[in-house]
């Protein structure tokens, strides 16, 4: 470790994967932002998971101790709270456990062990046990061959590790290379960033094209090459195209140049009329659930015969209870096979 180097810690990693300005606020800047609600909630859910989980190995009488680098020597099973540091980098696993392999410790080794407060495990989560595993690699002279993410409800997903250096290198060194802010880029996960606000604020000062609805960070870097960087700018790129007669009709597609010109204008412009056909009888439904747990519990159904309506739900008061709940929610739909949904 090189004293007077800011150490590169695993939220800026994390965060470079979904918005490099992010990671660039983190690592480069005092600013904390503002901390989102959601993922307080689904931080105390982690710890309460791994608190739970800890204790439970304790009951079975189970090796464990607080991570202290002055005895790695000892070859404890578990340690908790781990805090490594090497190379100028910085990562935390929850928890250590004990493996074969020689490391700078001796005849064993350890692999990291992560815990999440939801469960499903993430693309991020993933991305995070690489982190902690490459920089645990480094700090005992061993990279660790598997990883493990213990979810809500402790389940333990096992991880193959042996590309972390692959997955995690190009990373540390893209931040190390952030030597001025990344242009603002409003994406779907910014809802729930601790720097939404500050970034929002800024793109509607800039007239950012990211705020446009619909359009994808890849086409936001795309129009930037171009030198198009607000949605004014954008506006006057829109050029409606001739329609030939007896052609064949063309799917109408999603213009960010036409929305641009709406917003400028301050008109509704439509390329299409649609075509909107009655039915005597329509079906609306709404199904209700946690898709984190992958269960749905309602099934609601609202049946329109020529303006009457009538509503049907179907309810599941346990997981094994939602398959008959779907079935009969499907025997309904089946009896009116020609109506919209």
């Amino acid at each position: 470790m090189t004293y007077g180097v800011k150490l590169l810690e695993t939220e800026a990693v994390l965060a470079y994967s979904q918005c490099p300005r992010k990671a660039y606020l983190i690592h480069y800047t005092k600013n904390k932002g503002q901390p989102n609600e959601y993922l307080r909630i689904i931080e105390e859910k982690r710890k309460f998971t791994q608190n739970e989980y800890i204790h439970n190995l304790k009951n079975i009488n189970e090796d464990i101790k607080i991570f202290n680098p002055n005895q790695l020597k000892n070859k404890t099973k578990y340690l908790t709270k781990a805090n490594l540091i090497s190379d100028n980098l910085c990562a935390v696993s929850d928890l250590l456990l004990r493996v074969k392999g020689r490391s700078s410790f001796g005849n064993y080794s350890y692999e990291p062990i992560l815990f999440v407060g939801i469960h499903t495990i993430t693309k991020e989560d993933k991305l995070k046990l690489f982190f902690v595993g490459y920089v645990l690699g480094k700090y005992q002279d061993n990279f660790p061959k598997y990883g493990r993410i213990i979810n809500a409800n402790h389940k333990s997903h096992k991880v193959n590790l042996d590309a972390s250096i692959k997955i995690v290198t190009p990373i540390i060194n893209a931040v190390h290379k952030l030597i001025e802010p990344p242009i603002i880029i409003m994406q779907k996960h910014c809802s729930i960033c601790k720097y939404y606000h500050l970034c929002k604020t800024e793109a509607e000062s800039v007239n950012s094209i990211s705020l446009l609805d619909r359009i994808s960070p890849k086409l936001v870097k795309k129009y930037a090459e171009k030198g198009i960087f607000t949605v004014k700018q954008l506006s006057y790129c829109f050029k409606p195209r001739k329609r030939k007669k007896h052609k064949n009709k063309c799917p109408i597609l999603f213009k960010p140049e036409l929305q641009a010109l709406a917003l400028r204008t301050n008109k509704i412009y439509i390329q299409e009329l649609p075509e909107i056909t009655n039915h005597p009888i329509k079906l609306f439904i709404d199904i209700e659930g946690i898709p984190d747990e992958k269960s749905y519990y309602l099934f609601g159904l609202i049946i329109s015969i020529r303006e009457k309506n009538t509503y049907q739900h179907f309810w599941a008061d346990t997981i094994q209870d939602e398959v008959n709940a779907w079935k009969n929610f499907t025997v309904n739909l089946k009896r009116y096979p020609e109506a919209p949904i």
